[in-house]
Protein backbone atom coordinates (compact mmCIF):
# COMPACT_ATOMS: atom_id res chain seq x y z
CA UNK A 1 0.00 0.00 0.00
CA UNK A 2 1.36 3.06 -1.24
CA UNK A 3 2.25 6.33 1.27
CA UNK A 4 -0.64 9.24 1.36
CA UNK A 5 1.26 12.16 0.36
CA UNK A 6 0.16 15.28 2.26
CA UNK A 7 0.03 18.77 0.75
CA UNK A 8 -0.60 21.97 2.88
CA UNK A 9 -1.28 25.14 1.33
CA UNK A 10 -0.81 27.99 3.29
CA UNK A 11 -2.47 31.49 1.83
CA UNK A 12 -4.30 34.09 3.07
CA UNK A 13 -6.69 34.42 -0.45
CA UNK A 14 -9.47 32.45 -0.32
CA UNK A 15 -9.87 31.99 -3.62
CA UNK A 16 -6.24 30.56 -4.01
CA UNK A 17 -6.97 28.24 -1.56
CA UNK A 18 -10.14 27.10 -3.24
CA UNK A 19 -8.42 26.98 -6.54
CA UNK A 20 -5.53 24.72 -5.96
CA UNK A 21 -7.33 22.38 -3.64
CA UNK A 22 -9.62 21.77 -6.27
CA UNK A 23 -7.12 20.57 -8.49
CA UNK A 24 -4.32 18.42 -5.99
CA UNK A 25 -7.85 16.51 -4.99
CA UNK A 26 -8.67 15.54 -8.76
CA UNK A 27 -5.08 14.61 -8.62
CA UNK A 28 -5.90 12.53 -5.85
CA UNK A 29 -4.05 14.30 -3.40
CA UNK A 30 -4.88 15.16 0.34
CA UNK A 31 -4.50 18.54 1.22
CA UNK A 32 -5.21 20.99 4.10
CA UNK A 33 -5.90 24.49 4.24
CA UNK A 34 -4.40 27.26 6.30
CA UNK A 35 -5.00 30.74 5.83
CA UNK A 36 -2.28 31.85 7.63
CA UNK A 37 1.06 30.57 8.78
CA UNK A 38 0.42 31.39 12.81
CA UNK A 39 -2.76 28.83 11.93
CA UNK A 40 -0.42 26.35 10.20
CA UNK A 41 2.20 26.29 13.01
CA UNK A 42 -0.93 25.72 15.49
CA UNK A 43 -2.17 22.92 14.22
CA UNK A 44 1.31 21.34 13.29
CA UNK A 45 2.01 21.83 17.31
CA UNK A 46 -0.64 19.11 17.56
CA UNK A 47 0.10 16.91 14.99
CA UNK A 48 4.05 17.41 15.25
CA UNK A 49 4.35 13.87 13.17
CA UNK A 50 3.01 15.80 9.91
CA UNK A 51 6.57 17.61 9.86
CA UNK A 52 8.61 15.02 9.38
CA UNK A 53 6.79 12.90 7.10
CA UNK A 54 6.77 12.99 3.35
CA UNK A 55 4.99 15.81 2.26
CA UNK A 56 4.70 19.56 0.80
CA UNK A 57 3.58 22.57 1.83
CA UNK A 58 2.47 25.18 -0.47
CA UNK A 59 3.25 28.55 0.42
CA UNK A 60 2.07 32.08 0.03
CA UNK A 61 5.61 34.58 0.29
CA UNK A 62 3.11 37.61 1.63
CA UNK A 63 0.55 37.35 4.11
CA UNK A 64 -0.34 39.27 7.13
CA UNK A 65 1.59 38.80 10.01
CA UNK A 66 3.80 36.16 9.57
CA UNK A 67 5.14 35.55 6.38
CA UNK A 68 6.44 32.82 4.04
CA UNK A 69 9.93 32.99 4.77
CA UNK A 70 10.04 33.02 8.93
CA UNK A 71 7.64 30.07 8.79
CA UNK A 72 10.25 28.51 6.60
CA UNK A 73 13.13 29.41 9.18
CA UNK A 74 11.01 28.22 11.76
CA UNK A 75 10.64 24.73 10.25
CA UNK A 76 14.01 24.08 8.93
CA UNK A 77 14.54 24.47 12.83
CA UNK A 78 12.53 21.37 13.64
CA UNK A 79 14.39 18.98 11.22
CA UNK A 80 10.85 19.68 8.59
CA UNK A 81 11.02 17.09 5.60
CA UNK A 82 8.02 18.78 3.88
CA UNK A 83 9.16 20.23 0.83
CA UNK A 84 8.20 23.87 0.46
CA UNK A 85 6.67 25.83 -2.67
CA UNK A 86 6.38 28.94 -2.52
CA UNK A 87 3.51 31.19 -4.32
CA UNK A 88 4.85 34.59 -5.24
CA UNK A 89 3.12 37.83 -6.41
CA UNK A 90 4.62 39.89 -9.61
CA UNK A 91 7.41 41.67 -7.50
CA UNK A 92 8.14 38.84 -4.99
CA UNK A 93 10.29 37.38 -7.40
CA UNK A 94 13.87 37.80 -5.72
CA UNK A 95 12.34 36.86 -1.98
CA UNK A 96 11.05 33.50 -3.83
CA UNK A 97 14.96 33.02 -5.23
CA UNK A 98 16.29 33.88 -1.69
CA UNK A 99 13.89 30.72 -0.21
CA UNK A 100 15.34 28.21 -2.46
CA UNK A 101 18.31 29.24 -1.33
CA UNK A 102 17.44 29.00 2.12
CA UNK A 103 15.83 25.06 0.89
CA UNK A 104 12.73 25.84 -0.67
CA UNK A 105 12.12 23.67 -3.61
CA UNK A 106 10.35 25.58 -6.53
CA UNK A 107 8.17 29.20 -6.50
CA UNK A 108 5.18 29.04 -8.71
CA UNK A 109 3.84 32.80 -9.74
CA UNK A 110 0.50 33.84 -9.31
CA UNK A 111 -1.89 32.78 -11.20
CA UNK A 112 -0.49 29.36 -10.73
CA UNK A 113 -0.48 27.20 -13.96
CA UNK A 114 -1.85 23.75 -13.13
CA UNK A 115 1.17 22.01 -15.21
CA UNK A 116 3.57 23.76 -13.67
CA UNK A 117 1.87 23.41 -10.21
CA UNK A 118 1.78 19.83 -10.25
CA UNK A 119 5.39 19.00 -11.24
CA UNK A 120 6.69 21.36 -8.46
CA UNK A 121 4.04 18.82 -5.91
CA UNK A 122 6.04 16.35 -7.35
CA UNK A 123 9.68 17.01 -7.12
CA UNK A 124 8.74 19.02 -3.56
CA UNK A 125 7.72 15.35 -2.68
CA UNK A 126 10.53 13.33 -4.17
CA UNK A 127 12.45 16.10 -1.99
CA UNK A 128 10.42 15.23 0.99
CA UNK A 129 10.66 11.42 0.37
CA UNK A 130 14.45 11.78 0.24
CA UNK A 131 14.99 14.40 3.19
CA UNK A 132 13.18 11.99 5.40
CA UNK A 133 15.01 9.05 4.50
CA UNK A 134 18.11 11.37 5.21
CA UNK A 135 17.06 11.81 8.57
CA UNK A 136 16.25 8.08 9.49
CA UNK A 137 19.76 7.85 8.54
CA UNK A 138 21.12 11.12 11.06
CA UNK A 139 18.88 9.48 14.07
CA UNK A 140 20.44 6.07 13.64
CA UNK A 141 24.14 7.34 13.57
CA UNK A 142 23.40 10.10 16.44
CA UNK A 143 22.26 6.80 18.76
CA UNK A 144 26.33 5.53 18.19
CA UNK A 145 28.54 6.39 20.89
CA UNK A 146 31.74 7.82 19.88
CA UNK A 147 33.17 5.30 20.13
CA UNK A 148 31.12 3.24 17.93
CA UNK A 149 31.36 6.57 15.26
CA UNK A 150 35.58 6.00 15.12
CA UNK A 151 34.73 2.15 14.46
CA UNK A 152 32.67 3.16 11.91
CA UNK A 153 34.62 5.69 10.28
CA UNK A 154 37.85 3.40 10.41
CA UNK A 155 35.07 0.38 8.28
CA UNK A 156 34.32 2.50 6.04
CA UNK A 157 37.58 3.20 5.22
CA UNK A 158 37.86 -0.58 4.52
CA UNK A 159 40.13 -1.41 7.73
CA UNK A 160 40.10 -4.75 9.25
CA UNK A 161 39.39 -5.53 12.76
CA UNK A 162 42.62 -5.74 13.51
CA UNK A 163 43.78 -2.71 11.89
CA UNK A 164 40.86 -0.86 13.94
CA UNK A 165 41.94 -2.57 16.98
CA UNK A 166 45.78 -1.06 16.41
CA UNK A 167 44.71 2.35 14.97
CA UNK A 168 42.54 2.71 18.49
CA UNK A 169 44.52 0.84 21.11
CA UNK A 170 42.05 -1.76 21.73
CA UNK A 171 42.02 -5.17 21.03
CA UNK A 172 40.72 -6.93 18.12
CA UNK A 173 37.61 -8.53 20.20
CA UNK A 174 36.53 -5.26 22.02
CA UNK A 175 36.29 -4.35 17.99
CA UNK A 176 33.98 -7.12 17.45
CA UNK A 177 31.62 -6.40 20.61
CA UNK A 178 31.29 -2.36 19.31
CA UNK A 179 30.39 -3.75 15.82
CA UNK A 180 27.78 -6.64 17.36
CA UNK A 181 26.24 -3.52 19.45
CA UNK A 182 26.06 -1.12 16.30
CA UNK A 183 24.02 -3.43 14.21
CA UNK A 184 21.88 -4.49 17.12
CA UNK A 185 21.30 -0.43 18.31
CA UNK A 186 21.15 0.41 13.92
CA UNK A 187 18.92 -2.58 13.30
CA UNK A 188 21.42 -3.45 10.88
CA UNK A 189 22.07 -6.80 9.56
CA UNK A 190 25.39 -6.36 7.79
CA UNK A 191 28.66 -4.46 7.12
CA UNK A 192 27.60 -3.59 4.19
CA UNK A 193 24.23 -1.57 5.58
CA UNK A 194 26.37 0.28 8.19
CA UNK A 195 28.79 1.38 5.86
CA UNK A 196 25.99 2.69 3.26
CA UNK A 197 24.78 4.74 6.64
CA UNK A 198 27.91 6.31 7.35
CA UNK A 199 28.44 7.31 3.35
CA UNK A 200 25.05 8.86 3.53
CA UNK A 201 25.27 10.84 6.91
CA UNK A 202 28.97 12.02 6.20
CA UNK A 203 28.61 15.35 4.31
CA UNK A 204 26.42 16.46 7.30
CA UNK A 205 28.86 15.34 9.99
CA UNK A 206 29.36 18.90 11.43
CA UNK A 207 25.49 19.19 11.36
CA UNK A 208 25.07 16.09 13.99
CA UNK A 209 25.57 16.34 17.56
CA UNK A 210 28.82 15.71 19.08
CA UNK A 211 30.96 14.62 15.93
CA UNK A 212 33.56 11.78 16.70
CA UNK A 213 37.26 12.62 17.13
CA UNK A 214 38.61 12.90 13.79
CA UNK A 215 40.95 10.05 13.28
CA UNK A 216 43.80 10.13 10.99
CA UNK A 217 43.33 7.91 8.24
CA UNK A 218 46.47 6.29 6.80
Amino acid sequence: MSEIQRLYIVDDDESVLDSLEFVLQGEGYQTQCFSSAEAFLQWSERHIECLTDTGCLILDCRMPGMGGQTLQTLLSQTRSTLGIVFLTGYGDVPMAVDALKQGAVDFLQKPVDQKHLLRAVKNALIWSAAEKARQTYISRYEQLTGRERNILTLLADGKTNQQIAENLFISARTVEVHRANMQKHLGMDSLAEMVRLYTLVEPYLGEICEPPVRIKRK
